[in-house]
């Protein structure tokens, strides 16, 4: 299999979510940064829902209630959600076009943790938070951002190119605070990597305050608090661990094509969306890794007319599937494929033998560029 390598752009600003992708993968970070692949990488109804949360919270705690009929907090928060649903819905849906994915009733953990964010949000409703000013001493213009509460505010290290959206720096008597809300049903001490997202955003939030935050917590919606403590020494480390990442992923960029490191993982590429055009997780895939089903092969056959085609298929990976036919059927392909081409899918139901797969809305399809083209330009320009 001729892997496609990435070729991405270089990084200018650096945040806690590139950090902590680069960490996991290397390559999946640049495959993400080139162009070329970003089809791959689309919306998930996990993630839409975690931006339905962030956007009510958001909403509530800046009071941007705009086009909301209802007057009865617990119905405004609950017509927000319902509006902020929608936008996501719309977003999943045109992502996944001509594929038709989940209404939101029908997302992971929907029911609950609408349930839960309404109940967190009404009480800040009637209380109008965003109204109250800031104690003395604590009062910050710089950018526009105004008085402490600030609910996802982008905050920007010009300096060293850092940025970052905490979901909430507040006040909490004389002490300033940042709160990250996560979405996770089984959310409970914040792990490494939510720490280290927590000291980032102290970071931010002391340059443009001028004082260290005295604490951070992960919340779930509804109630649960897990605070950690923050010193200025896991700050500063954390700071300069987010320099050196960025320098490093730039310094491979000049390097292009062969400058990547895969690290592939059942954790890794189990929530990677180039696990289709990924040499490293090729080689790596164990039978028994709880990841969406992903095979590549070669075009033996094709019945259809684009892009709807029913392809007949010469497995090359997994390796435990490698030599099998398999008939791939209703699946939408992003170009024309003819046999000898290679092709990947991932997403897919299938039998138990494999012998037929069929596509679900979640499929990613994926052909390889024509190699026999890329040849011949090879040798017109040896020519030349």
């Amino acid at each position: 299999m001729d892997w496609p390598r990435p070729n991405p752009r270089p990084l200018d600003l650096v945040s806690y979510s590139f950090c902590a992708a680069h960490r996991r993968c290397p390559l999946s970070v640049a495959y993400s940064r080139d162009s070329r692949f970003s089809r791959l990488n689309r919306p998930r109804p996990v993630a839409s829902l975690g931006n339905v949360v962030h956007s009510v919270v958001e909403r509530v705690g800046r009071n941007q209630y705009g086009g909301i009929e209802s007057t009865e907090p617990r119905e405004i928060v609950k017509e927000i959600w319902d509006h902020e649903a929608a936008k996501q819905y719309k977003l999943l849906a045109t992502s996944w076009t001509p594929a038709e994915p989940p209404s939101p009733p029908d997302w992971p953990q929907y029911a609950l943790t609408r349930t839960r964010t309404i109940r967190e949000m009404t009480p800040k409703v009637r209380l109008d938070l965003m109204a109250r000013p800031a104690p003395d001493g604590h009062r910050c213009e710089d950018q526009g951002l105004g008085p402490l509460p600030w609910r996802e505010r982008e905050l920007i290290d010009e300096v060293r190119r850092i940025h970052g959206t905490p979901d909430l720096v507040e006040m909490r008597g004389n002490e300033i605070w940042v709160v990250d809300i996560k979405t996770g049903a089984h959310q409970g001490e914040p792990s490494d990597e939510q720490v280290w997202q927590l000291l980032l955003y102290a970071h931010l939030v002391q340059l443009k305050t001028g004082i260290l935050p005295s604490g951070a917590a992960i919340v779930v919606p509804g109630g649960g608090e897990y605070p950690i403590t923050v010193s200025q020494v896991d700050v500063d480390t954390v700071v300069s661990e987010a320099v050196a990442i960025k320098e490093d992923f730039n310094r491979q960029e000049v390097a292009a094509v062969n400058g990547f490191r895969g690290t592939p993982s059942e954790t890794a590429c189990g929530y990677c969306a180039f696990r289709l055009v990924c040499p490293s997780y090729a080689e790596a895939c164990e039978e028994d890794w709880k990841v969406l089903n992903t095979l590549t092969g070669v075009v033996t056959s094709v019945v259809g007319e684009w892009p709807s085609l029913n392809l007949e298929v010469e497995v090359q990976g997994p390796r435990w599937r490698q030599g099998q036919s398999t008939r791939i059927v209703g699946v939408s392909w992003p170009e024309e494929v003819g046999p000898g081409r290679s092709i990947a899918l991932s997403g897919f139901k299938s039998r138990h033998d494999w012998s037929l797969v069929r596509g679900e809305w979640e499929s990613v399809s994926y052909v390889f560029p024509d190699q026999s083209v890329d040849d011949q330009q090879k040798e017109g320009r040896l020519r030349n």
